[in-house]
């Protein structure tokens, strides 16, 4: 369990869907729905770790420098083609990640 956040980092949905595929049979429906299910568990586990490892006494917002109410944020949106990785993640407070909004 040392690992762990490694572990769960290189998970992609389409290692995840692969896996699944063979383990159903090659039947789509339901390779599809266990790789969704796992792919927000692997998701929820990484942000779990992230959030340990980038929000601690000694971060601040990356735009208005604050230590209120921190918070993370995909710099580019999932929404908008936007990876779950640690290059695409920032440290902006509750305020500041509204404004951003999905821009």
């Amino acid at each position: 369990m040392a690992n762990s956040f490694r572990f769960y980092y290189d998970k992609s949905y389409d290692y995840i869907y692969a896996e699944q595929l063979k383990f159903y049979n090659y039947n789509i429906f339901e390779a599809t729905n266990r790789a969704k299910v796992l792919y927000r568990m692997y998701a929820n586990l990484f942000t779990r770790d992230l959030r340990k490892i980038l929000l601690n006494e000694n971060s601040f917002c990356n735009n208005c420098q604050t230590k209120n109410r921190l918070t993370l944020d995909h710099v580019i949106p999932i929404t908008k083609g936007g990876k779950n990785e640690i290059d695409n993640i920032q440290v902006l407070c509750n305020i500041c990640n509204i404004k951003k909004g999905n821009k």
